[in-house]
């Protein structure tokens, strides 16, 4: 919705959408570690999961940066989603930018 409201004010997408994005890619992301806190580490097939979600709302706006989101999951502790988003990432610059922060 909030989205929306974002394309309906006619909000430059770098200050609405993708804003708005990145707040539910964050929000989606303490929302599995906190739901995963008592696991030593969330298995392969969790953030595979998450990973998904993730990326089919991503798609819709191909110009959203998979790098911007996998280093996001990085700051968050998730090393492993960051590293899926990673393989997403067209820009090859911004990609091997985001692996060098990652290591």
């Amino acid at each position: 919705m909030a989205v929306k409201l974002c394309e309906f004010l006619e909000i430059n997408s770098k200050e609405g959408v993708y804003k708005v994005f990145a707040h539910w890619c964050l929000a989606m992301m303490t929302t599995f570690k906190e739901q995963n806190r008592d696991s030593e580490s969330a298995n392969a097939h969790r953030i595979a999961e998450l990973a998904q979600r993730l990326i089919s709302r991503l798609r819709q706006y191909p110009a959203i940066s998979y790098a911007d989101v996998a280093e996001m999951a990085s700051r968050q502790g998730l090393p492993a989603l960051a590293e899926i988003l990673l393989d997403l990432e067209t820009n090859v610059s911004r990609q091997v930018t985001a692996m060098l922060k990652l290591k």
